[in-house]
This record gives C-alpha cells, sequence and structure tokens, in this order.
C-alpha cells in the first residue's frame, strides 16, 4: 500500500491542480482540504491562512519553471542559440496538454497579491527571469543586452498571454522569430 505524502504537499498539491483549474480566488479552503483529504487545523498550521498558501503555492510554481528553464537553457551550448532555446520552452510548456496558462501570470492578473509574502513570490520570480534574459542577451552579443533582455521579457509575456487566449504554442514560434530579429541573428 502506497505512503500518503505528508500533510503539508498533499494541501499544496490539491491548491496546484484546483487552481490552475479554476483560478486562485475561485478556490475555497474547503475545496483544498476535501481535494488533499487534511483537516482545516493542519492546513493552518503550514501555511497560516489561504493567503499563505498562495504565497507558497506561488512560490513552489515559480521554482518548478526557474529549474526548468535552467535544465532546458543549459543544455543549448551555443551562447547565441540560448535566447531562442527560450521559446522552444515555451512553446514545449504550452503545449503541454493540461496547461491553462501561465500561474504567475495569473496571479497577478486575479489581483491575488495582496499579501507581501504574494507580492515578494512574483516579484522575484520576475526579477530572476529579468535577470536571465539579459543574461542570455549578454551571451548571445546583444550590443544593448539590458534593453534586449527587457524586450525578450516582453516577448516571453506575450507568449504566455496569448498562448492562453489561443490555447496552444503557436505563439511561441512567433516570437521566437521575433526575437531573432531582434538579436540580430538570421
Amino acid at each position: 500500500m502506497p505512503r500518503l505524502a505528508p500533510p503539508r504537499e498533499r494541501i499544496l498539491a490539491a491548491a496546484d491542480r484546483l487552481f490552475t483549474q479554476q483560478g486562485i480566488r475561485a478556490v475555497g479552503i474547503d475545496a483544498i482540504l476535501r481535494e488533499s483529504g487534511c483537516a482545516k487545523a493542519t492546513l493552518y498550521v503550514h501555511f497560516h491562512s489561504k493567503d499563505g498558501l498562495i504565497a507558497q503555492y506561488l512560490a513552489a510554481r515559480a521554482a518548478r519553471l526557474r529549474e526548468r528553464l535552467g535544465r532546458d537553457l543549459r543544455a543549448v551550448t551555443d551562447p547565441r542559440a540560448r535566447p531562442l532555446a527560450l521559446f522552444d520552452v515555451l512553446a514545449a510548456v504550452t503545449a503541454e496538454r493540461d496547461w491553462r496558462g501561465d500561474p504567475l501570470l495569473g496571479a497577478a492578473v486575479e489581483r491575488c497579491v495582496s499579501e507581501t509574502a504574494q507580492a515578494e513570490a512574483l516579484a522575484e520570480h520576475r526579477q530572476w527571469l529579468a535577470v536571465l534574459l539579459e543574461a542570455l542577451a549578454r551571451e548571445a552579443g546583444a550590443a544593448d543586452p539590458e534593453r534586449a533582455g527587457r524586450q525578450l521579457l516582453l516577448l516571453h509575456d506575450g507568449v504566455m498571454a496569448e498562448a492562453f487566449y489561443d490555447n496552444g504554442p503557436a505563439a511561441a514560434a512567433e516570437a521566437k522569430a521575433a526575437a531573432a530579429v531582434l538579436l540580430g541573428q538570421p
């Protein structure tokens, strides 16, 4: 008989599934508790409130995305190709069967950042992404890496929004073509 995951992990997993399917504000604590099989007291011991749970959910989603981007981009050995590979990763992410939009962008749109911890989780991820994209632009030989990094960030955000609306990865291919022009690559 398989062992159950620890309660904290079950609550986070349930929140992840429900928030992804229905949106953060649409999901109540009772639904998360039913899905996780945990008691309300257990949730409050680990997260203190729904806002605390949201903050930890956002931090966990951001960490998973950073890990995936880091792994996939490190696999690209040509520094000039790395910024463009970002859009291959985004195409793969948005093509996943259960992808329903960028949860971090969704949280910002739902204005789920009322708590300082939630705002910090989103700001930390955003800063990490901005630094990554500027570094990729610098490695690729961009004349103005700071500006190119900001432009790559805009293309990233456009992919995530467009893929949500159109429910697919085609936006990543268009953004990749725009990034190639931006970086002066054929």
